[in-house]
This record gives structure tokens, C-alpha cells and sequence, in this order.
């Protein structure tokens, strides 16, 4: 993939296939987000804590045997009304197991070199645009997803600790706890404050999104990898 590609992309496989290796906690992640675009369509508690508990995984403060007893119970829940197999609801109960599960649950191939191969970031984000009216447009915001969470490969940033004063620490710390990504503008501000005076990371921090948790500038600020 060029960095030309990676900007214009509006499918997520490819650039999750360019991805490959690089930090499973973000691409749990980003498996998440998906399903957080979609939370009204998941109606049941079980599906919802399954992506409550993959995030908290994805940072440590849930341990294995929950993350196993969650794949297990959401793999097997039912409710009073199954979905229709075809349903929105399906395909958004569907995104939650695999933003729950890992890799090795289901035994996927272990070929990382053959395009064809999925892993459980890429099948969350499609059966997520399935639950909507217009998976291509889904589709085309989840990519947008993936560059906030990993920014742009191709131009690292390189953090200057003299940005990172306690005020930045601590504006970044709560939006990425309450998930307030509507207070990342003032966060801008404190940063240039500091001294910032990248673009790339203002004007991140400034757009209109989408946000999400592992975005890569607050990863960048908290020292998550």
C-alpha cells in the first residue's frame, strides 16, 4: 500500500492487511469503534458488555479468563426473538463477538502473506457496515477510523516531552476515559500552548473526526503503544 492509498482508501481490509503486526491493542480497538458506530443496533447487555470488556482487554485492566467467558457467552446468548439471520441486529451482534474474540478463537490462517486472509479486526468492521443501510458509506467512515487510531504510517510524529505539560496529560486522559472527543480542540489548544506547532497533530486534533479510543495522538500523549 502507498501513502497515497492509505489517505484515499474506503475499504478497511486493505489497510488492516497493510496493518498486519502492528499493535494488537489498537486493532481491538478499532474492531470496537466499529461497533460503537453501530451501539443502538446492539440490543442486547451481552453484546454491549462484550465490547465494554474488549476495550478495557485491549488496555489491560481485563484479564483472559473474562475475555474467554464473554466469547463463550456471547457465542452461545439468545434472547427471547432471534434475529433474522439477514438482520441489522444480526450483523451488529456479529460485530460485537468478533470485537471480543481474538485471532486464535477461530483458528484463522495463520498465512499472513495471502491476501485472502481475515482476522477478527476485519470481519468486525464488515459485519459492522452490514448492520446499516449503506455498508460502502459505513465502510468509507470506518477507514477514516483506522487513520485516526494509526495515523499515518508513512509520517510518524515525533512527540517533544516539552508538549507533554500536565494540563496536555490530563485533557487527554479524561477524553480518552469519557470518550468526550468534542474536547479535543481545547486539547489543541493546550498543546500549542506547550509549544506544538505540528499540523498534523493540531489539525488532527481539530477536524470533525471520527474519534475514537486508541486515536494516535492521545496513544502519542498517554504513552500507549
Amino acid at each position: 500500500m502507498t501513502e497515497a492509498e492509505w489517505l484515499s482508501c474506503r475499504e478497511t481490509a486493505p489497510m488492516l492487511l497493510f496493518l498486519r503486526g502492528r499493535s494488537a491493542r489498537k486493532r481491538r480497538l478499532f474492531a470496537c469503534a466499529c461497533c460503537r458506530r453501530i451501539w443502538r443496533r446492539l440490543k442486547s447487555h451481552d453484546h454491549r458488555l462484550a465490547v465494554e470488556t474488549a476495550e478495557d482487554f485491549a488496555d489491560g485492566k481485563a484479564d483472559e479468563d473474562l475475555r474467554s467467558a464473554l466469547v463463550s457467552i456471547v457465542e452461545g446468548s439468545e434472547d427471547d426473538e432471534m434475529p433474522d439471520p439477514d438482520s441489522p441486529r444480526f450483523s451488529a451482534e456479529v460485530a460485537a463477538y468478533w470485537a471480543i474474540a481474538s485471532d486464535e478463537d477461530e483458528n484463522i490462517a495463520e498465512n499472513l502473506d495471502d491476501p485472502a486472509t481475515e482476522d477478527c479486526a476485519i470481519l468486525s468492521a464488515r459485519s459492522a457496515s452490514f448492520a446499516v443501510s449503506n455498508p460502502p458509506r459505513e465502510s468509507a467512515e470506518q477507514c477514516k477510523l483506522l487513520r485516526c487510531i494509526f495515523g499515518n504510517p508513512f509520517h510518524p510524529v515525533e512527540f517533544d516531552p516539552n508538549w507533554l505539560t500536565s494540563t496536555v496529560r490530563e485533557l487527554a486522559a479524561t477524553a480518552y476515559e469519557s470518550r468526550e472527543f468534542g474536547t479535543l480542540p481545547v486539547l489543541a489548544d493546550a498543546l500549542q500552548d506547550a509549544g506544538c506547532d505540528d499540523e498534523t497533530v493540531l489539525g488532527h486534533l481539530r477536524g470533525p473526526g471520527p474519534h475514537a479510543r486508541g486515536c494516535w495522538v492521545l496513544d502519542a500523549i498517554l504513552g500507549k503503544q
